[in-house]
């Protein structure tokens, strides 16, 4: 160091000088030092002139010391002038390096003694005495040491240093100095801790600095913070920084360049060896704050060095730390919350008068740690060593949880600081202390009922400050709520605490003389906080709100988070799902794990809460989900480490009398309690600390017993026995209770206390020693069974302040021992804090958060009309509502958005209620939401429409203005209802206010809204949709048509308002896409379609005006094809007039379409098939004016426009026109309807509608492989086949031969299949309606209708159908078997003139197409008529025989679906005269035999043998084709049997079908004997098997009495059938004589099959004849009774069969010679037996037959032995 004579003279003669000169005679050992000095200083000087030189460190070694000597010797004299001039220049000289680390102190004293400490020690040593300027001096000295990088002070000299400083603002009585050694206080460790940010942590990275640009800046940032911590003017900040003396700052200035040029190389050196470390990159090593002071000695860079820096901060810390904690002595001498009445939230504000020592001394300790904490650098915020030694052990464990609790409110409100200051920055590695703090105390104390106002004050400005960062605020969601290993909802208490404190919640009960302006002001603090947590919220998720992505982005991140969009999040959470995504080691900021984590901690409260409700549910609950194990050892570890257990739930379990419980309890107590060497009634203290015993006697006993056990199994030299000490403790629990129950009087003595206990232990006594300090322990604090602090005491709603703190005090007390706990626990344990950065947290945050949120800033806005509380609330509601719906949660948005609503007060309260300044904030609110916020509200429009809606209508109220639409109720009624609501409110319109009781709030309350709200800003919503994105426009448009119908058309007094802006919106908004259009469009249409069904006239016509005009404007845009959007704006139209009854309003409809044509027709795409659809509806109108109005648009369009709507409306266009010529009610309409028909098949025929095949390519032009052929063709064919059955027979005859013209005219233009769909699809439903013949009598309407149309169109539709056939056989021959299933359904129809329409159409068919006719034709033909001749047995009458009903029916089953008729035992019939013969076997008439060649094989195998009789003859009906018979009975039109006809009109059906069916045997015998020769055998052999089967059935319902016995009134009925079994049996007999006489017909082995089947028949008839004709002539004279119905009908069939025997003997008289010799064997007997008969017919033929024989005389000769 350069040494020159001005710088000896300013730093060493000087001051040596003055010091001698003022030590005088008084100190010769003093003059003697300074002499020598200043005589050494000389030599020094003088010995380097020469050389020019420094000094040599010996040489500074030797001043150094001899120069401290002396002025050592100066400061001990106690003389203020010489101690001043000694420490300027001990201060000096460390300034300018005199005195340095490495000079060692030469006095002799300690062995290698740093000078520097003798130095500190000396100046240290002066701080007590008085004098003022003295301890300025010590201070300067001592600030020089420790900022002078030579001085090298560390450890405990540092110590000194600062204790000193300290020391000096504790003593001395001077503010200046007070507050200069204040200042230097925080100077110093600033700088200290500075020097830690200088030094290598490998755990973080640094930014690099430019020093010469920061020092400076440094060196004041240290400066102006200590002045700021003291509380010093800019004036006052100024004047000090003159003072500072330049060497002093130069000092600072260049260690804060040295400092930062160490750090540069550290953070270069870090960034080439570790890029990257702990996921950081390069760009993230900038601190979050700025760095405090760097000062450090440049020459520390070894680790040594580090640890010495990091050794100094650590005793500092722990020793400010120590200092904060000592206690404070006696309350009196300082102010606390409680030591003054009405305390005001201000009170601590530096006003307060701290009085004692060691408070000051408290506070200034945690005033100087608040300053290290918050002026930290990065290295100090990641030094685990530090954090673990310093702030977890010392601060957390000690501070915190003592000061936390404090009744002075300046510790109160340092200690918050202190805590706000670590989650700020320390909060990454105190996960568990700042979880502890939160839950443990500070909202604690904002719960507690016994803490004052201004506590909860102050811990609500800290909560503020944290709510207004949005990353500490969903970072302690993250790491608290959803933390999945220790849960505590700290945020979702946060937010509970929050609205009770906003509602009033313990703020009255805690101090009641608080004046209203001091509880409004902490509720509203309250809701700021909560307001400033929905800022936070709102400003996390600002990414979405703002419009920093796309609107698809957007939604992608919301339906993701959204509950009912993410289909993936699982309701119920197991333990396996939470050990999957451990083991994966995600960040809980990702997705996965972040909703498992949230969900599982929500099941286990819930458990938690059904635990506490009912235990065994809860615990069952919880095993569910996989909490725990369903085990005693996992329910037991539960029951003792879970939180938020109900205690006393908890006691009532573990007392329970099942297995489980009593295993659960010996777990509990088992494996968590050890009473080693504890005393009794502390092990009793101790185990009924985390339950409460139960109140039943029971229960109690259990637990005890298992306690007693327990102690006695510790402890067992103390007890005799178990039972010793369940004795004992039952005893001790007594004792609590007698000497602490204020109802007991009398309190037990000591002696009475052992003398209770006498010979309990196991027959001896107790020792007394020991129950004396049982008794004395109980005696001073009584057992507190389950109160662990946790617990808190009862509110009192009168307290004095010495009783509230002597409450709260206990409270504390128990915060401080159980968080203590807990953080010794947890002290090592290193909880990982997560940062968050993803949005989606903020969904579960409002969730968790909305409910009490809303009940509070409903709660305040309702109770209060205070400015500011207001604003908060309406921005709290405004916040909520936007963040709900930035993440479309739609229950929260509407609750919010409700609420707001209901504050506007203009929905139903404005006629009881008065608008306050704040309603109409409330309303400027929602509209500003609306401004805003519109791409967000989603279904809350429906609120802000409804508010808007209301406006509208106080506008007219409040202007005077008429109401524009409807109709309002009577007066009357009005009035009823005001005074109703008047009386109601009697007590609240009390006339107390400007507004008197009975005076109009409606009309008030209109003009002050008129008054204060602006048109122009309800205007503005509606202006601005067009600035709305598409799902926003689309939710608009559909909650204003809610608010238009529900709460303006269907309201009392019906308003257009919104109808009208719903116009002005669609006008705003028509430049939108389609897509959005479409969507828009679906709301528009349908509320257009109610409104204009409304009944009231103006409404109706105004919604079909306004959808009109929208009409024509969307009709100016063009419309590509295929599009349907023109389909859908105009289909309201549609449904408005078919739903209204008013005429009017379906005029204007059409006329509305009308002008739409005219105007806009090259425009219409696909609106043309809404148009048809209306003119298709309105040619259903009862108003004739409707309909020519509408067939007038038609013509003009079939006319002008046929070319714009052929190509994809043809097809609406005929339904239009069917539907025209449907109406009735204009025939001339009708009629021209139908030509129009025709014009559109002849451009459908001619390729003008589509294009068809190029001429020549193919005679088929339509196909049914064509799909548009079948569109196009079927529509008018079927609209004709439905015209058919129109009531008009006009217009029914006009379409039936409309019909079959363009069959017969395009039919050959039509495929096979095409024409077969035609057929099916159009011919045959014309005959559907026959299907059902309506019951009722014959001269009823529909009876007379349904004649009238078989009688007039149905024969003329059978006989064109016929003749189509006819015409078109090669098209429709494949249809062959459709017709004759259609002809012989109509046979079998009830309805007799039908059923005969059929049978001629049928045969009329067969015959003109006879030529024409297939052998396999044939088949089907003669097949299907015996299928229809089996059907028409009648044998169904015995559905109305009474005793027929259980008997087994005849012929073929009912089940008309097999067509097999199976034959049925007949009656017996009566016993004949006579038994006749042939080979022994009898001869009756019995069922038919088969058909068959086997037949004829049988016969000539065994000759004379007959056929069976029974039921062999089941199986052998008439074989017709599966498929023939299923499509007969499969036909539409085919009759359903109607059984609810009378019987009388039944018998006629009977009678009528007997008719038909005669006719069609006649018709069927003409067909066969004209087919005879061409037909073959088998053929005619099914027909004739049918006929036979036919004949025997009938004659089976002839021959039973029975039947017509019961039937005996509708006796004629038999008549008929009788001719039908005559008919037919003569129709059998004549086909069989005509084969078997004339055997060209068929063949030999067929005409054996015909020879037997004849020869059976002819004999039956025969013999039954002789066995019913009388047998003589007397028996014939017998006159019959004319009453005697039965027997006259019996003589009608005795006729019958009496012709069917003449015609037998008359055919058998004809037969060829040769087949006549060969049967009269056989019948020769027979013919003798008919002689007996009295019928001259029968007589005349056996004339005949006898004369033939007699011819043959010989061959008679030969077989009379036979005869015989």
């Amino acid at each position: 160091m350069a040494l020159n004579k001005g710088t000896m003279d300013m730093f060493l003669t000087r001051a040596l000088e003055r010091i001698h000169k003022l030590a005088g005679r008084k100190h010769p050992k003093l003059l003697e030092e300074c002499e020598a000095a200043l005589a050494l200083i000389k030599r020094l000087h003088k010995m380097r002139q020469k050389s020019n030189g420094p000094l040599s460190d010996s040489e500074m070694s030797t001043l150094a010391n001899t120069t401290c000597r002396a002025l050592r010797l100066a400061c001990e004299t106690r003389n203020a002038r010489i101690m001043i001039a000694s420490l300027d220049c001990l201060q000096k000289m460390m300034a300018y390096g005199y005195i340095r680390e490495s000079i060692k102190d030469l006095s002799g004293g300690k062995k290698d003694k740093a000078l520097i400490e003798t130095v500190i020690e000396t100046i240290s040593s002066c701080f007590d005495f008085p004098d003022d300027t003295v301890q300025l001096q010590i201070i300067k000295a001592l600030l020089t040491s420790i900022t002078t990088p030579s001085c090298g002070v560390h450890a405990e000299i540092l110590m000194t240093a600062v204790r000193t400083c300290y020391n000096i603002y504790l003593m001395s009585r001077n503010q200046v100095n007070q507050t200069t050694s204040k200042a230097t206080l925080t100077q110093m460790l600033n700088i200290i801790f500075a020097r830690l940010e200088a030094c290598p942590n490998p755990d973080d990275l640094y930014q690099e600095y430019d020093p010469n640009d920061v020092a400076e800046q440094l060196s004041k940032q240290v400066v102006k913070s200590v002045f700021a911590s003291v509380g010093l003017t800019e004036e006052e900040e100024s004047e000090a920084e003159g003072e500072r003396s330049g060497p002093v700052r130069d000092v600072l200035a260049g260690e804060a360049r040295n400092s930062l040029d160490r750090r540069n190389q550290i953070a270069e050196l870090a960034l080439h060896t570790t890029p990257a470390m702990n996921g950081h990159d390069s760009a993230e090593i900038a601190p979050e704050l700025p760095v405090s002071p760097v000062i450090s000695d440049p020459s520390s860079n070894s680790s040594q060095n580090a640890e010495t820096v990091y050794y100094d901060c650590f005793l500092i810390f722990r020793a400010l730390c120590k200092l904060s904690i000592k206690d404070v002595g006696d309350a009196r001498t300082r102010r606390t919350f409680f030591s003054s009445q009405g305390s005001s939230r201000t009170q601590d504000s530096g006003n307060d008068v701290v009085e004692s020592l060691d408070m000051r001394s408290k506070i200034l300790a945690l005033e100087l740690l608040l300053s290290i904490l918050e002026n930290s650098g990065p290295i100090m915020r990641s030094h685990q060593r530090f954090i673990t030694n310093a702030i977890k052990r010392h601060l957390c464990v000690s501070v915190l949880s003592t000061n936390g609790v404090s009744a002075v409110p300046k510790v109160f409100r340092l200690s918050l600081s202190i805590f706000r200051t670590l989650i700020a920055y320390f909060k990454n590695h105190l996960k568990n202390e700042i979880g502890v703090f939160f839950e443990k105390i500070f909202l604690r104390i904002l719960e507690s009922a016994n803490s004052t106002i201004p506590q909860k004050w102050m811990v609500l400005e800290v909560l503020l400050h944290i709510c207004k960062n949005p990353q500490t605020l969903v970072d302690i969601f993250l790491n608290y709520d959803c933390d999945i290993s220790d849960p505590r909802d700290i945020f979702e208490r946060m937010v509970n605490d929050l609205a009770g404190v906003a509602k009033g919640k313990g703020v009255s009960l805690i101090d009641h003389w608080t004046t209203d302006e001091e509880d409004t002001a902490m509720k509203t603090l309250g809701v700021e906080c909560m307001v400033t947590i929905m800022r936070s919220l709102l400003d996390w998720s600002k990414e979405l709100y703002e419009g920093s992505e796309t609107e698809e982005d957007k939604k992608s991140i919301v339906e993701e988070s959204n509950d009912e969009n993410v289909r993936s999040r699982p309701s119920v959470v197991s333990q396996a799902e939470l050990r999957m995504f451990a083991l994966q080691k995600d960040h809980p900021d990702s997705d996965s794990r972040f909703e498992v984590q949230m969900i599982y901690n929500q099941q286990v409260k819930k458990g938690k809460q059904s635990f506490n409700m009912k235990p065994k549910n809860g615990i069952k609950y919880l095993i569910n989900i996989g909490h725990f194990q369903n085990t005693p050892k996992d329910i037991a570890n539960f029951l003792y480490s879970a939180d938020g257990l109900d205690k006393e739930q908890v006691g009532v379990y573990l007392g329970g009398k099942n297995d489980i419980n009593r295993r659960v309890l010996y777990e509990y107590v088992d494996n968590h309690f050890c009473f080693k060497d504890v005393d009794f009634d502390i092990a009793i203290r101790k185990f009924l600390s985390n339950f409460m015993l139960p109140k039943e006697a029971e229960q109690i006993d259990r637990i005890m017993e298992k306690f007693a056990e327990r102690y006695y199994t510790d402890n067992n030299t103390i007890f005799a026995n178990a039972d010793a000490a369940y004795v004992l403790a039952y005893a001790t629990i007594m004792l609590a209770t007698d000497l602490h129950s204020p109802a007991i009087k009398k309190k037990i003595t000591l002696e009475q206390f052992k003398h209770n206990l006498r010979k309990l232990n196991d027959g001896k006594d107790f020792q007394p020693a020991y129950l004396e300090a049982i008794y004395r322990r109980i005696g001073a604090s009584p057992l507190k069974l389950g109160f662990d602090g946790e617990d808190r005491p009862a509110e009192e709603d009168m307290l004095t302040p010495k009783q509230r703190q002597l409450l709260f005090h206990q409270e504390t007390t128990f915060m401080v021992k159980k968080s203590r706990e807990i953080l010794r626990e947890k002290l090592r344990s290193r909880n990982t804090f997560f940062k968050s950065t993803n949005i989606r947290h903020v969904r579960p945050m409002f969730s968790v958060s909305w409910c009490p949120m809303l009940a509070a800033f409903s709660y305040m806005l309702e109770s209060t009309d205070d400015d500011r509380a207001v604003s908060l609330c309406l921005e709290g509601f405004q916040c909520a509502i936007r963040v709900s719906s930035i993440f479309y949660m739609e229950t929260e948005q509407k609750a919010f958005a409700k609420s707001l609503a209901n504050f506007t007060l203009i929905d139903n309260d404005t006629h009881t209620r008065q608008v306050k300044p704040k309603n109409i904030r409330a309303i400027r609110a929602l509209l500003s939401l609306a401004q805003t916020d519109g791409n967000y509200l989603q279904d809350s429009w429906i609120y802000v429409l409804l508010c808007v809606s209301q406006l509208e209508r106080m506008y007219l109220i409040g202007t005077g203005l008429p109401q524009p639409l409807g109709q309002a109720p009577p007066p009357r009624e009005l009035a009823e209802r005001r005074s109703g609501a008047e009386d109601r409110d009697s007590d609240r319109l009390s006339g107390t206010g400007s507004i008197g009781k009975k005076q109009n709030y409606e009309e008030f309350n209109a003009t002050y809204i008129v008054r204060n709200i602006d048109s122009i800003e309800i205007e503005w919503i509606f202006s601005q949709t067009k600035k709305l994105n598409g799902d926003a426009i689309v939710k608009f448009v559909e909650c204003l048509c809610e608010v238009s119908l529900h709460n303006e058309i269907k309201a009392d007094s019906p308003r257009t308002y919104s109808l009208q802006k719903l116009v002005e919106v669609a006008y705003e908004n028509m430049s939108r896409i389609r897509l959005v259009w479409s969507r828009i469009w679906v709301h528009i249409g349908t509320h257009f379609t109610t409104v204009g069904c409304h009944d009231n006239l103006k409404i109706a016509m105004y919604a079909v005006d306004s959808l009109r005009q929208l009409s024509m404007k969307f009709l100016e845009k063009d419309e590509l094809s295929h599009y349907n959007f023109q389909k859908s704006f105009l289909k309201p139209f549609g449904h408005i007039i078919s739903k209204h009854s008013s005429v009017q309003i379906r005029e204007l409809v059409v006329h509305c379409l009308s002008q739409m044509i005219r105007s806009r027709a090259r425009n219409i795409q696909s609106g043309w098939k809404s148009i048809f659809g209306v003119f298709t509806t309105a040619a259903m109108d009862s108003s004739e004016y409707v309909v020519s109005l509408s067939f007038e648009m038609l013509e003009s369009i079939m006319h002008k426009y046929f070319e714009l709507i052929k190509d994809n409306f043809f097809v609406d266009c005929v339904e239009c026109i069917v539907a025209h010529a449907r109406s009735g009610r204009m025939k001339e309409t009708s009629l021209k309807s139908l030509k129009f028909i025709d014009y559109c098949a002849q451009q459908l025929a001619r390729g003008n509608v589509i294009e068809l095949p190029a001429e020549g390519s193919s005679d088929v032009v339509f196909s049914d492989d064509n799909e548009a052929h079948l569109r196009l063709w079927f529509p008018m064919l079927s609209g004709l086949a439905s015209l058919i059955h129109h009531d008009v027979l006009e217009i029914r005859s006009a379409s039936l031969k409309e019909l079959f013209h363009l069959l017969k005219n395009y039919g050959n233009m039509f495929s096979q299949n095409f024409l077969g769909m035609v057929f099916r699809g159009v011919i045959l439903p014309i005959f559907h309606r026959v299907r059902n013949v309506p019951d009722g009598p014959a001269d009823s309407k529909a009876v007379r209708r349904e004649q009238d149309w078989i009688s007039s169109t149905c024969f003329n539709a059978l006989s064109r159908l016929t003749g189509l056939f006819t015409v078109y056989f090669a098209r429709h021959h494949f249809l062959l078997h459709d017709y004759l299933i259609l002809f012989s359904s109509c046979i079998l129809h009830d309805n007799e003139d039908l059923a005969k329409t059929g049978s001629y159409n049928l045969f009329t068919l067969i015959k003109d197409n006879r030529l024409k006719w297939t052998s396999k034709d044939w088949e089907d033909i003669l097949k299907i008529l015996g299928h229809v001749l089996l059907r028409s047995t009648g044998k169904d009458i015995y559905s109305y025989s009474k005793t027929a009903s259980g008997e087994e029916e005849l012929g073929h089953s009912e089940d008309e679906t097999k067509g097999v008729m199976e034959p049925r035992p007949p009656p017996t019939p009566p016993t004949p005269r006579r038994r006749y013969t042939d080979s022994g076997e009898t001869t009756t008439l019995g069922p038919v035999a088969a058909w068959d060649t086997g037949a004829a094989e049988g016969s000539q195998q065994g000759k004379g043998k007959t056929e069976a009789i029974g039921a062999e003859a089941a199986d052998e009906g008439v074989e017709v084709e599966a498929c023939v018979l299923a499509g007969l009975d499969r036909a539409v039109f085919a009759q359903k049997r109607v059984r609810t006809r009378s019987m009388s009109a039944m018998m006629n059906v009977f009678a009528g079908r007997r008719r038909v069916i005669l006719s069609f045997l006649d018709s069927l015998g003409e067909l066969l004997r004209g087919a005879l020769n061409t037909l073959p055998a088998e053929q005619i052999f099914v027909t004739l098997k049918a006929i036979e089967e036919f004949t025997f059935v009938s004659h089976k319902i002839n021959k039973d009495a029975t039947l017509w016995t019961e039937l005996a009134k509708y006796i004629t009925v038999w008549t008929e059938f009788i001719g039908q079994e005559r008919e037919a049996l003569k129709l059998l007999l004549k086909m069989m004589f005509t084969l078997y006489s004339e055997e060209t017909h068929c063949g030999k082995k067929d005409a054996a099959v015909v020879r037997d089947r004849l020869m059976s028949v002819c004999k039956k008839e025969m013999i039954e004849f002789v066995v019913i004709s009388p047998i003589d002539s007397e028996q014939e004279g017998v006159k019959v009774k004319g009453s005697d119905l039965l027997q006259r009908q019996k003589e009608e069939y005795l006729v019958a069969k009496m012709e069917t025997t003449v015609l037998i003997l008359n055919s058998i008289g004809k037969l060829p010679d040769h087949l006549f010799e060969e049967h009269m064997p056989n019948l020769y007997p027979l013919f003798c037996d008919l002689l007996l008969s009295v019928r001259h017919e029968v007589r005349v033929e056996l004339r005949k037959l006898f004369i033939r024989v007699g011819t043959h005389t010989d061959l008679l000769a030969d077989r009379q032995k036979t005869y015989k």
